[in-house]
């Protein structure tokens, strides 16, 4: 289980999660990118226990499209909920050119017979060479999901958390 503090940061875990901590969007998806503390006014002082969907999961990164003011970011894996996994990150730059607003789709075929759609927005910033994603997905089975993304440009993967919302 993970836990999110009134300071939006994420900690704890098990031995497949890092020990250290990993900031949280601080605005709402729909709003500016996760530099911006979060009011008092926004969350209790309170913390709330976040419980991981699945295991952590390593996608390899099949296409990266640079444009003027945003990234396209194309990968591909095989997740234990949602099966063979491919989705599409498109990464829109502030005016610092560190960070910005990330949407996207991704399509999950377990079988013949299951197949998962799902829309997503969050946030995305720079954390030296990798790019790290806090995003809200709303998944086609009516579940929603708090993925936590950490892009390796140098090797060319990314991880993947997702936690509960509902």
């Amino acid at each position: 289980l993970h836990h999110l503090n009134a300071a939006g940061v994420l900690f704890g875990g098990n031995s497949s999660t890092p020990a250290t901590p990993s900031p949280i969007p601080s605005t709402p998806p729909s709003s500016a990118p996760c530099k911006k503390k979060i009011p008092s006014n926004y969350m209790s002082t309170n913390s709330i226990t976040l419980q991981a969907r699945q295991e952590r999961t390593t996608m390899q990164v099949t296409s990266v499209e640079f444009r003027e003011e945003e990234t396209l970011i194309t990968a591909q894996g095989e997740m234990a909920t949602y099966g063979t996994v491919y989705a599409s990150y498109l990464l829109k730059h502030d005016n610092s050119g560190n960070g910005g607003s990330v949407s996207g789709q991704g399509r999950g075929i377990v079988d013949t017979n299951t197949f998962f759609s799902g829309k997503f927005s969050g946030c995305w910033k720079y954390d030296g060479s990798n790019i790290v994603m806090r995003n809200i997905t709303n998944i086609s089975d009516g579940t929603t999901n708090l993925d936590s993304i950490v892009v390796n440009t140098g090797q060319g993967n990314l991880t993947i958390d997702v936690y509960i919302l509902d």
